[in-house]
């Protein structure tokens, strides 16, 4: 039987069933067949942890009670709060000339030396001119002090022996070429008529030392070089002190480390000369430069041929090359 419907009715239904299976195609058709999107953008790295901030040294003092004759200028604050009440009562205990807690501070191979000026009275001495201790060099990463093998002859092991570094620098004159041999001993006899002349007059005594020590600085110095200062323990401080007495002040350099749960100090060769305020040394960039080598303590050894405490009146000794 023949469909009786008309032709234009039945082209119009296929072109419309043709378009709905065309959709249907289209919408099948996997969409990877699209060009994919970029995917978002990483977040942005987490900031980085905020720097340590120096430690407010005021506060600090105020709580442990510091000493009135301490100086610790806020610029030098390390980040260490520990480390800056260590500073500040060994600062302190030197200022006072508190022997027994100044040595509570001192590294092991340091007490000894401490010993030896409490016996001869060089301690009483040199610490009972001071009028302020000031801190004048912080810097985290500190060498540690190694003379040279081969110029002075001095070991490690007999930082904590006076004797055996007085002998040893007695080979070193001995071994010194004639000009400066004949410099060191001219020095020393300029040393011991100044003696002599003022006997009972401290100051004049400690004039004489001080010129004495600029003298002979520069001919150990000399000898001394080459050496090796050692590693630098990044974990480790250089401390600069700043002494003041009447009239002058001298430098005395430390290197704090920290074995166990406390921090202890140890002695580094100290600049030479003195400067009238203590805080003319707070411009110092590099207090570590080749000096005479002896313990940063106040009344250090005579240097050798010196007059002794034994045969001329005892005098207030400055720091080696002070």
């Amino acid at each position: 039987m023949t469909s009786r419907e008309p032709v234009s009715k039945r082209r119009s239904a296929g072109r419309a069933a043709l378009a709905m299976t065309a959709g249907l195609l289209f919408s099948i058709i996997p969409a990877g067949c699209e060009k994919e999107a970029p995917p978002p953008p990483p977040p942005p790295p987490p900031p980085p942890p905020k720097a340590p901030e120096p430690v407010q040294v005021q506060d600090v003092m105020s709580r442990v009670g510091a000493d009135a004759r301490v100086q610790f200028p806020q610029d030098k604050a390390p980040t260490d709060e520990e480390l800056v009440v260590a500073v500040v009562r060994f600062a302190g205990a030197l200022a006072r000339g508190d022997e027994s807690g100044f040595g509570e501070w001192l590294a092991p191979s340091a007490r000894p030396v401490l010993e030896e000026l409490i016996a001869g009275g060089e301690w009483e001495e040199a610490t009972g001119r001071i009028e302020a201790v000031r801190v004048f060099w912080v810097q985290k990463g500190a060498p540690e002090f190694r003379p040279p093998a081969g110029g002075l002859g001095i070991t490690p092991d007999m930082l904590g022996d006076p004797a055996k570094m007085q002998e040893a620098l007695k080979k070193l004159m001995e071994a010194l070429p004639a000009d400066q041999r004949a410099a060191f001993e001219q020095a020393q006899q300029e040393l011991t008529e100044a003696v002599k002349a003022n006997p009972t007059d401290p100051e004049a005594m400690r004039l004489a030392a001080q010129q004495f020590g600029a003298k002979v600085q520069p001919i150990l110095a000399a000898a001394s070089s080459g050496g090796d200062s050692g590693p630098v323990d990044p974990n480790a401080f250089g401390i600069g002190f700043a002494v003041q007495e009447p009239g002058s002040s001298y430098a005395v350099l430390w290197r704090a480390t920290k074995p166990g749960e406390r921090w202890v100090f140890s002695a580094l060769p100290s600049p030479p000369g003195t400067r009238p305020r203590a805080s003319d040394w707070d411009g110092v960039s590099d207090p570590t430069a080749p000096s005479s080598p002896a313990f940063g303590l106040p009344g250090s050894e005579p240097v050798p041929g010196s007059p002794s405490p034994s045969s001329e009146p005892s005098t207030p000794r400055a720091p080696v090359g002070g």
